[in-house]
């Protein structure tokens, strides 16, 4: 499972993300679009668990859930960009989650905004003339 191991972070949750259930379902379920990381007990740092794009066996699916719901499964905060596409879907998974920081919610709401903005100029309307 463990490809590389990530060497102990004085704070990890500077760097990494811990996902809830909510959040790891959002992901497509066989080929994450972040790297997951796993939280290995024995050498007390974060292993590689998938690499970004990864096939996932559907042994590995079920083990990331159980990781998850363990608390153990992360992502990097540098894949930002990538998860708040995910989950300004669903923008009431951020309202439940404790561990995003204020910038992050910042920008997963401006990026859910933007996406219902979008999808609502795109309907196609006719004008009405008021007389």
């Amino acid at each position: 499972m463990a490809q590389k191991d990530i060497q102990p972070e004085t704070n990890i949750e500077e760097k990494y993300y811990q996902i809830t259930t909510a959040i790891l379902a959002s992901f497509p379920k066989y080929r994450p679009s972040v790297t997951l990381f796993y939280f290995n007990e024995a050498a007390q740092s974060l292993s590689v668990f998938a690499q970004q794009g990864q096939r996932l066996t559907n042994e590995q699916v079920e083990k990331a859930a159980e990781l998850c719901a363990e608390g153990s499964l992360f992502v990097a905060r540098s894949d930002h960009r990538i998860y708040a596409k995910h989950i300004c879907k669903q923008l009431d998974l951020v309202l439940v989650d404790e561990h995003l920081t204020q910038r992050e919610i910042a920008t997963i709401f401006i990026e859910g905004l933007a996406m219902r903005m979008r999808e609502f100029f795109d309907q196609p309307i006719n004008i009405v003339a008021i007389k």
